[in-house]
């Protein structure tokens, strides 16, 4: 299954054909020089799903609506980027 990057969550559920079930955070990551990130099964080491990492427009907009991550990465390629609004509480 391909997801857009800022779709992950560590917390989102994953399952396997193999039996195995846990959290986002507990599958086993695979980075490639290409622009693709998998998540594979702990215990049997199948694909459960790719991601491309994001271009530097897709920061920009997720960084503008609020996702912490997409912050600290724009940070980090110093884009330029309106600070989203934040609402008191």
């Amino acid at each position: 299954m391909l997801i857009e990057y800022f779709d992950f969550h560590p917390e989102m559920v994953a399952t396997c054909e193999c039996g195995w079930a846990g959290r986002g955070r507990d599958t086993e990551i695979e980075l490639y020089e290409s622009p693709v990130v998998t998540r594979h099964c702990p215990k049997c080491d199948s694909i459960l799903l790719s991601m491309e990492y994001p271009t530097f427009n897709q920061v920009r907009e997720a960084a503008e609506a609020g996702n912490e991550e997409a912050v600290r990465m724009a940070r980090m390629y110093c884009l330029e980027f309106k600070a989203p609004t934040r609402r008191p509480h």
